[in-house]
């Protein structure tokens, strides 16, 4: 390896580290919030098989509708440990129970990521965990300055194809190693999406919650194919104190945690009983 490589490959591992001991402590922090919330989606019907009663939400599709479109506002809560609610109201749709069940099973628990958690969406192992480098290559795509403050966008892949693990990029600053922005495309089953989230403002108690979420979803079955995209907007109205717990030793426990051995939960894809 070329004296080049080795420094680059030392700046990129170095920045990793910094990246998963912040995130260790990130998602400790854990400030109660009481959030507006704001949703647009549509979803094209670009095929229909013959066998859609066999599947939930396809038993929904109208011989007559190709896109199905929706707004939705709500309000979204947060009380520690981790307790989530929600409550959504549609203020435009034309066809109120398939896209309902579409908002409900796909975006609901989108809106609900903690981007420095070790799982997403249940089962999903983070390209931030503390043993993500066991199973995931990275590389430091870019770097930028703005005002004193470096970025970086390092992009991540998976080692091993599972529906475990996705692919894409994250962009972090310098300052304080939070995440500005994280892109993952991944797959489960018959269900290909892909996301990008946008956090809150550096510097203000938004800053490590997510203030933008798209989410885009291709899911194919039997002959059936549905291509949906959404927009989440989150407006926070009330940020209670930040709790940090700090863990006394983050290679012990959870931390330290398989993600081939972990149990399995609920991921709450279309198709799926809860």
């Amino acid at each position: 390896m070329a004296a080049n490589d080795e420094i680059s490959e030392h700046r990129l591992q170095t920045l990793l580290d910094s990246l998963r001991s912040n995130a260790v402590k990130y998602r400790n922090i854990s400030p109660d919030y009481e959030a507006g919330i704001y949703i647009k989606g549509n979803v094209d019907v670009l095929s229909r098989g013959r066998y859609n009663d066999y599947i939930p939400i396809f038993k929904r599709l109208d011989a007559d509708i190709n896109t199905y479109y929706a707004e939705f506002i709500g309000e979204l809560t947060f009380t520690n440990p981790n307790i989530f609610n929600h409550s959504l109201y549609s203020i435009s749709t034309n066809k109120q129970r398939f896209i309902d069940e579409h908002i409900e099973n796909i975006v609901a628990p989108s809106i609900q990521l903690n981007v420095y958690s070790q799982y997403f969406l249940g089962q999903v192992y983070s390209p931030l965990a503390y043993l993500s480098g066991r199973y995931y290559n990275y590389q430091l795509d870019s770097t930028w300055k703005e005002g004193d403050t470096y970025y970086y966008r390092i992009a991540f892949s998976p080692r091993l194809a599972n529906y475990k693990f996705v692919e894409g990029y994250m962009v972090a600053n310098s300052g304080n190693y939070s995440i500005r922005e994280i892109f993952v495309e991944g797959s489960f089953e018959f269900v290909r999406y892909s996301g990008i989230v946008q956090m809150g403002k550096e510097g203000t108690r938004q800053e490590f919650l997510p203030q933008k979420i798209s989410l885009s979803t291709d899911i194919r079955f039997m002959g059936t194919h549905l291509k949906g995209e959404y927009v989440s907007h989150l407006r926070y109205n009330k940020i209670l104190a930040h709790h940090i717990a700090y863990p006394q030793n983050r290679q012990n426990g959870k931390e330290r945690q398989n993600p081939h051995n972990r149990q399995k939960q609920s991921k709450r894809f279309p198709g799926q009983s809860h």
